[in-house]
């Protein structure tokens, strides 16, 4: 309801809840009460704007109702939506829409149909989901009249079946015949048969419903009073089209039987035509019609460029910085430019996917566990506190997983993250550490410019040296050894916000939950430690270092598309072969001291604008 284009949620207040969603996906968690307040907060500045009496009063009622109608106002699924309740809901939909419908007369629609959905459910309830999603789609299959459309007369009707032909035509035009989509037999056992035959059922041998089907297709041609025309494609998907099985038929009864088969592939050619020889010196012709064709003139689309000029000397520098901006200008300029400086992609894709949506729940029983000033659980025990934050946290974090049809994916997740935990408590125990700090929020200045990041967990050994640890859950295992290799950007940032440009007293590891397996370069993992991984101090300066050649190069006037960049430079026409490009550069990199990060391609709103989806095709 939040992303339609009309919604009963004002434009500026979805915005909010969106993002809250985006972070957590759920409803009456910490993120979607600031959101609500933050509504609150725009109502009141949008009525005192406008010269309304008591703007605060109105705020407050206007952030309540829709926090009471999306987040309270709540009921069992299994018990069943009231009457009442879906009456409020349908009311509201129209108060909204009948101040808005004099500008759209198209609105009148969905108001009939709420007024519909009102008046259906009146005398009964309460409602499951599914009698309220058949209830909807009866009142929107019967609609209300539309004022934007009219009737129109045609000399023609469409079916999509040749079976629904009841009646002669002059002219049957059968489109798309190729194929056939023959529904699957069913089978019956022998106890199956003689038990509906007993209950006055007598099941159809199987040869009859080949034999309506044929019938049903013989309509296309018993209907036909003076043509029939058969249009087939000559391709499917890249490979020669077949035609549809009444084709034979048809066939059959060109010849006697026992001719030749020279003469039935004779009488097929003299029936068969094919749209190159309908056009004759430049018209098309088909039945009584006639089209002169004409050249069209061709436009070749400008080949992809791999580097932007832009106007030289703007200011480039953010309001802040943090990791993931660092991270994103190193990866692809031109994707951090759109993205900070010249446009913003919309989205609309509120739940993040699923390994992010389960991480966040994870840092959060993290957090309720091993935050504040309350004793670290007992290992024992951490599995089973670990599944009841779960469940509770489960409808303000991970909704998606309450819908019916994810039950079974919940319980696997109840059971994985549970365990998950537990490893966790495990790893620390074992390697000596105790959690100092859970979600700490740090910002350090660098050039004038907040620096901001919010560290995962800040842990200390018996010796108090201090540990950035960061939570993933993620089967990309692979990826994230090669970043530890490389000193890994995420962790050395999180270690310099903690101590400044004296990294050598803060080691950084990443907790791979889903595996149950610590990734550091620290040797204090003993076995876990990654081979040949650069210090957290080398990753910094690699990665600041990377952070101002691009800003630059972008303050010069060059805007480079890493993506495209990569492939010109190497050469490569194919952009499969990226990964292996991606490894060269990388080596180069780390020898030149700087930090290489592939391009986001695969995950970019800007591919049509740099040109890649282009490149693909």
């Amino acid at each position: 309801m939040l992303i339609t284009p009309l919604s009963p949620v004002r434009s500026f207040a979805a915005k909010r809840l969106l993002k809250a969603l985006s972070d957590a996906p759920g409803v009456g968690g910490p993120q979607w009460l600031e959101a609500i307040t933050k509504i609150q907060e725009e109502r009141t500045a949008l009525n005192e704007a406008g010269g309304k009496p008591n703007p605060g009063q109105e705020a407050v009622r206007f952030a309540e109702n829709i926090n009471y109608l999306l987040a309270e106002d709540r009921f069992d699924e299994t018990a069943g939506l009231p009457a009442d309740a879906i009456a409020r809901r349908c009311d509201w939909v129209v108060e909204l829409l009948a101040k808005l419908v004099g500008d759209d007369p198209g609105l009148g629609v969905a108001i009939g149909h709420a007024r519909d959905l009102k008046t259906i459910t009146a005398a009964g309830g309460p409602f499951s989901r599914v009698q309220i999603n058949r209830i909807l789609d009866s009142v929107i299959d019967v609609g209300a009249p539309d004022p934007l459309t009219r009737a129109e007369a045609a000399p023609w009707s469409s079916v999509v079946h040749p079976g629904q032909i009841t009646a002669t035509r002059d002219t049957v035009i059968w489109w798309d015949f190729k194929g056939g989509d023959s529904s699957n037999a069913t089978y019956w056992s022998k106890g199956e048969a003689t038990s509906l035959l007993k209950s006055g059922i007598i099941l159809d041998p199987s040869s009859a419903r080949r034999a309506r089907e044929s019938w049903a297709w013989s309509g296309a041609s018993r209907y036909a009073k003076r043509r029939l025309l058969l249009c087939r494609p000559g391709n499917d998907k890249g490979e020669a089209a077949a035609p549809h099985p009444y084709w034979d038929e048809i066939r059959a009864n060109l010849v006697k039987p026992g001719a030749p088969e020279a003469d039935l592939e004779t009488a097929e050619r003299e029936i068969t035509i094919t749209c190159a020889e309908l056009v004759k010196d430049g018209v098309w012709h088909l039945l009584d019609r006639s089209v002169k064709w004409r050249v069209s003139t061709v436009i070749e689309p400008a080949k992809p460029q791999a580097v932007y000029d832009i106007a030289p000397g703007l200011d480039h520098h953010p309001d802040h910085l943090n990791y993931s901006k660092m991270r994103a200008a190193i990866a692809c300029p031109f994707q951090w430019v759109a993205r900070n400086t010249v446009l913003t992609a919309r989205h609309w894709d509120v739940a993040p996917a699923t390994n992010q949506m389960i991480g966040n729940l994870c840092h959060k029983i993290v957090e309720e566990l091993y935050g504040g000033d309350t004793p670290a659980p007992a290992i024992n025990d951490v599995e089973t506190l670990a599944k009841d934050r779960f469940e509770a946290l489960t409808p303000v974090m991970a909704a998606p997983l309450l819908m019916p049809e994810n039950a079974l994916e919940r319980r696997a997740f109840r059971q994985g993250v549970g365990q998950a935990i537990h490893r966790f408590a495990v790893a620390l125990d074992q390697y000596g550490l105790t959690v100092h700090k859970t979600e700490e929020e740090v910002t350090r200045d660098y050039t004038g410019v907040p620096f901001k990041g919010r560290i995962d967990l800040i842990l200390c050994d018996k010796s108090n040296r201090t540990y950035v640890m960061d939570l993933k859950w993620t089967d990309r295992l692979n990826s994230f050894e090669t970043e530890i290799e490389d000193g890994s950007l995420q962790l050395a940032t999180y270690a310099w916000l903690l101590a400044g440009d004296n990294l050598s007293g803060v080691d950084g590891a990443y907790f791979m939950l889903a595996q149950g397996r610590v990734l550091s370069g620290a040797n204090t993992f003993g076995s876990d430690a990654v081979p040949n991984a650069s210090s957290l101090a080398e990753g910094w300066r690699k990665g600041i270092a990377t952070w101002e050649d691009t800003l630059s190069e972008v303050v010069n006037g060059k805007v480079r598309i890493s993506g495209l960049a990569d492939l010109e430079q190497s050469a490569v026409d194919d952009y499969s072969k990226l990964k292996t490009v991606w490894e060269d550069n990388r080596s180069a990199a780390n020898e030149a001291s700087r930090l290489f990060i592939s391009p986001f391609c695969r995950n970019c709103d800007y591919s049509v604008l740099c040109g890649r989806a282009l490149w693909e095709q």
